[in-house]
């Protein structure tokens, strides 16, 4: 029994951190979701580039002599 209430504590807790009006949660807006989510992608594909990069650089190198 006082698993449940540990639990339903825990749940009651959740529900008062995240409930938009009452919690200390700041949930983003869909634009900054948007831009966070381009800015991840470019990210990814500049490192990927850069690492291919090298891999071409370091093949080319070891390759060589």
């Amino acid at each position: 029994m006082e698993s449940l209430k540990g639990l339903w504590k825990f749940l009651q807790d959740v529900w008062r951190e995240c409930h938009p009006q009452k919690g200390r949660v700041t949930w983003p807006t869909a634009k900054a979701i948007r831009v966070s989510t381009i800015v991840v992608i470019l990210s990814s594909v500049l490192l990927s580039a850069y690492i291919f990069m090298c891999d071409i650089v370091l093949r080319n190198l070891l390759l060589s002599h």
